[in-house]
């Protein structure tokens, strides 16, 4: 048998660091660089099954390469931007157009994005915005495993970044909803966007209460129980009801449908390509405010919406709705809340459960938060929804979030005795909160120490919670859909993967 050298290394936790200071000394001409170039050629998708090289076989890292030809970019629009590889296309050259649809061609993860005209010079009676400018493409590659592109204005002083990883393949899923091979919508979708555009079109359309009240219940009829609509199908829905966004003030009964059947077919904000947009999009209208504000229902409609999707929501936007909730949520605070003209304390079961929801507020806030519900338990008594929002405020695991900005396991542990120490507190009304606060996450910083978490095993055995719920609290167990459902406080579509 042939002998094996053992080679010693004194330092293995360095030598990560080590490389990385030999491949910098490298890089300024201080050692020997091995290299070969790229072991594939890239091709960004254009019109159906065709595709331009990008970046040609064998070219070195960090070489800059223009394509010599001009194209067309669209602006302040969703767009998809397909790259394609190859290992076998040899004589590829820059700006050369080749069918990418064999077996030859393997298809990246795409970017699906808008790019923002901005502060972008304009031309004298010319308006940017929503334009197709003329560009041409400068294309690198990185040594950290990325395709920079840059989009570079042919008639003005403007550029554009996208950035492609290398390191991975797409998925079915993202396969499935692909410019060539479009998942087709359900038979009676287009006339589920009509009865929407009646609605909410440009135009009133002769309808009554009635139809309005009814459109839930007329697009069930049309695309099946609303628990069963895909994500493709919600967000296409998505998108005709933004377009009727300004047509929700023709009514009360206009406001509380949009706002429902918005929120829901936008949960839980993330999850689809453009979600981020898409709930940008919609926050225009909170800063527009509920406009039917003496109706009870249309604040539960508006409460509602933002839970669903503020996973979607960036940490400024969910800030100025955290900001408007807690001190309508604070107990000395809401008589003064409630004066306000833009919120009312209508809907405070929502508000509440919206307020646990935004994950992207800093800790401090969230222990602000935790506070307004420990004294709401007191004055309250154990209320279903005061308690499933400590268990939010306080999780180990985040549903979308940081996990850094969880809050820190000593409060956590805090938080834990005063649930247990509730009076006349059903232990089953504590298996929810008690589970998620103690929940394992395999961050030693978050977790529970193992005493604390053994006591709150115990209580869950106690109150007859399942061993799936049990065995979080002592190892490390998967979220499974049921857990996130759980935590979503309703139904995810049909199809998400989170």
């Amino acid at each position: 048998a042939r002998h094996v050298s053992l080679l010693s290394n004194d330092a293995l936790d360095l030598a990560v660091s080590r490389g990385a200071v030999a491949y910098g000394l490298v890089r300024r001409g201080f050692g020997l660089r091995i290299g070969g170039g790229s072991a594939r050629a890239y091709f960004i998708g254009v019109d159906g099954d065709q595709g331009i090289c990008l970046i040609p076989k064998h070219l070195d890292e960090g070489s800059e390469v223009e394509i010599p030809r001009t194209f067309q970019l669209l602006l302040d629009q969703p767009a998809r931007f397909s790259l394609f590889a190859s290992t076998l296309a040899l004589e590829a050259r820059p700006g050369e157009l080749t069918d990418v649809s064999g077996d030859d061609f393997t298809r990246l993860p795409p970017i699906e994005t808008i790019l923002r005209s901005g502060d972008v010079p304009t031309k004298k009676g010319q308006a940017l915005k929503g334009a197709v400018l003329p560009v041409r493409l400068k294309a690198a590659l990185t040594e950290i495993g990325t395709l920079e592109l840059w989009c570079v204005a042919e008639d003005r002083d403007a550029r554009w970044k996208l950035e492609f990883s290398l390191r991975g393949q797409v998925d079915a899923e993202v396969e499935a909803s692909s410019p060539s091979t479009l998942a087709p919508m359900p038979r009676h979708f287009e006339e589920a966007r009509e009865r929407i555009e009646i609605i909410y079109g440009k135009k009133p359309a002769p309808v009554d209460k009635r139809d309005v009240k009814n459109l839930g219940r007329d697009l069930e009829k049309l695309l099946g129980p609303r628990d069963t609509w895909a994500t493709p199908v919600i967000r296409e829905l998505w998108s005709a009801l933004y377009a009727g966004m300004g047509k929700r003030r023709r009514s009360a009964e206009h406001e509380r449908l949009w706002c429902t059947l918005l929120g829901f077919c936008l949960r839980p904000g993330f999850g689809a390509p453009l979600d981020a947009w898409r709930a940008a999009e919609s926050f225009q209208v909170f800063e527009q405010g509920l406009q039917f504000q003496k109706e009870p229902h249309n604040w539960d409609a508006w409460w509602v919406m933002w839970r669903r999707i503020a996973g979607g929501l960036d940490a400024t936007a969910q800030r100025a709705i955290f900001g408007v909730l807690l001190p309508a949520i604070r107990i000395d605070g809401a008589k003064a809340a409630g004066k306000a003209k833009t919120v009312r304390t209508e809907g405070l079961v929502e508000m509440i459960r919206l307020a646990a929801s935004l994950e992207r507020v800093e800790v401090g806030n969230k222990l602000q938060l935790g506070e307004a519900l420990f004294d709401r338990l007191d004055r309250d008594g154990p209320l279903p929804h005061l308690l499933w929002a400590v268990g939010r405020v306080g999780a180990r695991v985040p549903f979308y979030g940081s996990p850094h900005a969880c809050i820190d396991a000593p409060i956590a542990a805090q938080w834990l005795a005063r649930l247990e120490a509730l009076p006349n507190v059903k232990l089953k009304e504590l298996v929810f909160p008690v589970a998620q606060i103690a929940r394992v996450s395999g961050d030693r910083g978050r977790d529970l120490g193992v005493e604390e978490r053994e006591r709150a095993a115990r209580l869950l055995g106690r109150a007859g919670a399942p061993d799936a719920i049990v065995r979080p609290v002592r190892e490390l167990v998967v979220l499974t859909s049921q857990d996130e459902e759980k935590r979503f406080g309703e139904s995810l579509p049909s199809g998400l993967k989170l």
